[in-house]
């Protein structure tokens, strides 16, 4: 099994009977074997109490059986996670298309929409990862948080409730039902085109810091500068001219304010983006549908309906105003009531986990990022096992009842067997 991520999934009656089958697995492989299952009492329609890990080599394996498995005594809602800016990066396209056939179909459909809006082309959008335009940028978010969300759904993990960051909204639209993907694609190119377009480029950095704080120093740029996003009570995104901008950090490092610069095509959510509103305003929206569950916006810090979606101020708030992701979080933690919540981000990198922390009972998962970095691995390594960590996880929840055998991925249509080949 060395160097090859495989899952481990166990199962058995009771909490005593899955020790047992931790200890026993952990004691086969120490003795140099590589069993292919191994299940308690209630064999392969797994009973009550399930644990599921992926390792690739025997010492992982050893420590993950050895290792406390994370417990909840309530019960678990699916969260979809929708990220906007910064959840890019470089997408092994190819191997992605060949082992997850909804993730494909939705790279080709949106191949299809963009070859009416000129010469792009999707794969090379998502293989190079590091945007050189806001079409770019905006198109990346969409198109690869909607195709790996459905291929999500696909596998039979649907989600309760969503949240969605900025931009993540119209891909949340989609995945949720009240968007067709095709139109949602189609208004991105439009409003893309219209922020290419604006003259200034600008600047947006990241902040840890108290929100009140920035809020009050940035007070004193005169709207050269303002608060973009307000992630959590000690995590701001500021955004505007770059001059301003920079006096700012300044002023941060004076204030020993831990800062980092974005790596952004245009300073969202700022005065630059006052002459793009009125036409993005004046662009033909989606028709939108009631969707399959709540979704928490950051434009308001509310369930968003589709009677909010389509009026045109959303539109005009949504592109200008400070994002309050802290507000969409304390909602959705109240709407969780007494359940916990399963989170699965659909970004290349986790950048909305800091929000576990408001879900006092969350467990939060990249739906394609490993939890921790393994050195001197390929691109397709990092994301099957990213992939395969979540799974493993629904999988333990009973969130999703099948693995497909010699696969690192699930389906809804083979009975699980010989999860590790």
């Amino acid at each position: 099994m060395e160097n090859d991520a495989r899952i481990f999934a166990l199962s058995a009656d009771d909490d005593a009977a899955l020790a047992a089958c931790c200890a026993l697995l952990a004691k086969r492989l120490k003795a140099g074997e590589c069993p292919r299952v191994l299940f308690g009492g209630s064999g392969l329609d797994g009973g009550p109490c399930s644990r599921a890990f992926v390792a690739s080599d025997t010492k992982e394996a050893v420590e993950a059986l050895n290792a406390s498995p994370p417990k909840t005594g309530k019960k678990l809602k699916r969260v979809f996670a929708m990220p906007g800016q910064g959840s890019a990066g470089p997408v092994p396209v190819e191997s992605l298309c060949a082992e997850l056939p909804v993730f494909r179909e939705y790279i080709e459909r949106a191949q299809c929409v963009l070859d009416r809006h000129g010469r792009l082309s999707v794969n090379d959008i998502l293989s190079r990862g590091k945007a050189r335009s806001s079409m770019e940028e905006q198109l990346f978010v969409l198109i690869y948080g909607a195709a790996l969300a459905m291929q999500y759904r696909a596998w039979g993990a649907h989600p309760d409730m969503m949240i969605a960051h900025s931009l993540g909204e119209l891909t949340a639209l989609v995945v949720c039902g009240m968007a067709s993907y095709e139109e949602m694609l189609g208004f991105v190119c439009r409003r893309a085109l219209i922020i290419d377009s604006l003259a200034e480029s600008g600047a947006m950095a990241h902040v840890a810091a108290d929100s009140a704080e920035i809020f009050r120093l940035t007070a004193a740029y005169g709207g050269r500068i303002s608060v973009a996003a307000v992630n959590s009570s000690s995590s701001v995104v500021v955004s505007g001219e770059l001059r301003a901008l920079s006096d700012f950090e300044r002023v941060l490092d004076q204030k020993a304010m831990p800062h980092r610069r974005l790596r952004v095509p245009k300073a969202a959510h700022s005065a630059i983006m006052e002459p793009a509103l009125a036409p993005i305003v004046a662009l033909a929206f989606p028709t939108l549908l009631y969707g399959c569950c709540p979704l928490f916006s950051s434009v308001t810090g509310a369930p968003l309906t589709a009677r909010e979606a389509e009026a045109p101020e959303w539109r005009r708030r949504h592109c200008r105003d400070t994002v309050h992701f802290d507000l969409a979080l304390a909602a959705l933690s109240e709407a969780l009531g007494d359940s916990d919540a399963i989170v699965i981000e659909f970004g290349v990198h986790r950048v909305l986990a800091a929000g576990v922390k408001a879900l006092p009972g969350g467990r939060w998962y990249g739906a394609s990022s490993m939890a921790r970095y393994h050195e001197n691995r390929s691109p397709e390594y990092c994301f099957k096992r990213g992939i395969q960590e979540t799974l493993a996880a629904l999988w333990e929840c009973h969130i999703l009842s099948e693995i497909q055998s010699a696969d690192w991925y699930i389906t809804n249509k083979d009975f699980l067997q010989n999860i590790i080949k």
